[in-house]
């Protein structure tokens, strides 16, 4: 390597694991802001004009800014684009390079997945750890576990990002030589003090150095005065939750409200959505731009800025930075670099919140999922009457009670007066909507049949027939079911109702049974029947005759009369036995016995 192209001593340095001084830094922008990934785009010269993107790619460099009197501020990152961009002359190649954070991988990976009963933080770690981000400092997150989190065609860097806007929380990093550290802040306590001296706003002092920013431009924008959040609670429906919030800065529009419906208390707890929406807005209420030349200076620091030359410092968070830097001192007798940044800065005691930039996931429609439940059961559901379901797209979950939050099903009609009530049984395909699209809000609203679980009746023979039937549980087979079946084919009309056991019917009142033609059977097969007026009377009639028979013998009661047909016919009276009639015939075709203890005979 010649002697022009040693980086000692010069105010950009690169280190790769190409070795020293293979890539000579002339040109650096690095873009890092609170919440989101940082970049690094690099130009460098080589005197080697065959470096293939394979020997960078993905690999760790750390780009450095050693400014006179200044400790060495480095920028690390991952390779995440490498290309020859043509001949820099004398014999040497120019590369563009692109670095980014080890998070940025997170992109590279989407899923469909569901966490149960863990923390913003749980999930965030082991999103991070899956994708091997570290190092890794988190601050002060909300610890109140979310009973249910669905990861919905996102990306694992969007489904992070996601999860920490839905609880005001962001993110920065920190640079050292061959390494950056990620830092996941909830509060304004998490972010830590610039290394550097103060620095002083000199208007018009333009490259005024590293203890200085100029070009100082404030701007303050009016801020909706009020929030509010409201959400619905199925556990208690008897009033909405609300969540307000005002703001505490002097606007003139303290009594314009912003209102969100849903708020999403009930799915997510561990948020105030109300309050964070205010802060959110005051936070965007009062920025400052200005230009700099410290490079210690990073997104996510609190830098002290004096106002004005001999006036007392006062706290600034900054939420952007851009660095640029150019050294051309590789070219014969030149000297020329330079550093510069470009800040955005809110005051240090506003309350930063980022905006909500990585809404939810909306579905886009209606899912198949399955019932489930404990291994060998058949029916499971909570107090409320919801169930469990495994949704098809759920690689990771469990096809058990742990397969899902408990989710409600919806019916018909229902009420505190009554209504319909089916409950799908493990195994059940069934179809789930979201409320409000919400991926963490699924419901059940209707079952499906499939080729594992068929109809009851086979199609299409049977497709004039409607049915509701059920199944004796547990253990039960299709003989052993509760059946309402309505047959609807002409001259074949039917209406069919199946008790397996016992059929239990309470009239309150009346009941009142027309048959406009045809009979009536009523077969017990084994058994007794019993008809019992308790306070009143049995009338039975018939136009022809009534008829009982036990045996051979019978009693015929018709429109001629009543005749008794017995081998045997006893009448037994405990007091008077009286026949009367115009004419009385007996007769027998053997001897007739009349006995008394007085006879008269008239």
């Amino acid at each position: 390597m010649s002697a022009g192209f040693v980086q000692a001593d010069r105010l950009l340095q690169m280190t790769t694991p190409l070795g020293p001084d293979v890539l000579v830094l002339r040109a650096l922008d690095v873009t890092e802001a609170i919440g989101q990934l940082f970049t690094i785009e690099a130009e460098a010269m080589s005197e080697r004009d065959d470096i293939r993107p394979d020997e960078l790619i993905g690999r760790g460099i750390t780009c450095t800014v050693q400014a006179p009197g200044r400790e060495p501020r480095h920028f690390h990152g991952l390779v995440q684009s490498f290309s020859r961009a043509g001949d820099y002359g004398r014999g040497t190649s120019l590369y563009r390079i692109t670095a980014v954070p080890r998070m940025w991988q997170l992109s590279r990976t989407a899923d469909c997945r569901i966490f149960q009963n863990q923390s913003v933080q749980r999930i965030v770690q082991t999103l991070l750890e899956e994708g091997h981000v570290s190092p890794v400092r988190f601050g002060n997150l909300p610890t109140a576990p979310r009973s249910y989190c669905v990861q919905w065609n996102e990306t694992d860097l969007d489904f992070c990002q996601r999860l920490l806007d839905e609880v005001g929380a962001g993110y920065f990093f920190r640079h050292e030589m061959g390494e950056h550290t990620l830092h996941i802040t909830g509060a304004n306590a998490d972010f830590p003090a610039i290394p550097c001296e103060p620095v002083t706003n000199r208007p018009g002092a333009e490259n005024g150095g590293p203890d200085s920013v100029w070009g100082w431009t404030a701007a303050v924008e009016q801020r909706p005065g009020k929030s509010e959040a409201v959400d619905f609670d199925q556990l208690r429906p008897g009033a909405l939750l609300k969540a307000q919030a005002s703001t505490v800065m002097n606007t003139s529009t303290a009594e314009a409200e912003m209102y969100h419906w849903p708020g999403n208390q009930t799915a997510r707890p561990d948020a105030d959505p109300a309050r964070l929406q205010m802060e959110r807005d005051e936070a965007a209420a009062e920025r400052v731009r200005a230009e700099g030349g410290e490079p210690a200076i990073f997104a996510g620091g609190r830098l002290q800025v004096a106002p004005a030359l001999g006036a007392a410092p006062v706290p600034w968070l900054v939420t952007s930075v851009v660095h640029r830097a150019r050294d051309d001192s590789h070219i014969a007798g030149g000297s020329s670099s330079h550093y510069g940044n470009s800040l955005v800065l809110i005051p240090a005691e506003r309350t930063w919140r980022g905006a909500a930039a990585h809404p939810r996931p909306t579905m886009p429609g209606l899912q198949s999922a399955i019932v489930t439940g404990p291994q060998g059961g058949e029916i499971h559901c909570d107090e409320h009457g919801r169930v469990k379901v495994h949704f098809h797209w759920d690689r990771a979950g469990p096809k058990s009670d742990g397969s899902s939050c408990w989710v409600r099903v919806a019916q018909p009609w229902g009420g505190a007066w009554g209504g319909t009530w089916f409950l799908p049984r493990v195994g059940d395909e069934v179809l789930v909507g979201f409320m409000d699209g919400d991926p963490d809000k699924p419901v059940v609203i209707g079952s499906l049949y499939n080729d594992v679980s068929r109809h009851p009746h086979a199609l299409p023979g049977n497709m004039t027939q409607s049915w509701i039937t059920s199944r004796s549980s547990k253990g039960g087979g299709p003989e052993n079911a509760n059946i309402l079946r309505m047959e609807d084919k002409m001259g074949s009309e039917e209406l069919y109702l199946q008790a397996e056991k016992d059929m239990n019917v309470l009239v309150r009142d009346n009941r009142d049974t027309t048959l406009q033609r045809g009979n009536e059977t009523l077969t017990v097969e084994k058994g007794d029947i019993a008809v019992t007026a308790e306070q009143g009377k049995i009338a039975i009639e018939a136009m022809q005759s009534i008829t009982l028979t036990v045996g051979g013998s019978k009693v015929t009661i018709d429109q001629t009369g009543i005749t008794l047909e017995a081998t045997l016919i006893t009448a037994k009276a405990g007091g008077t036995a009286r026949i009367e009639a115009p004419l009385i015939q007996e007769e027998a075709s053997g001897s007739m016995i009349l006995k008394g203890g007085i006879v008269h005979i008239n």
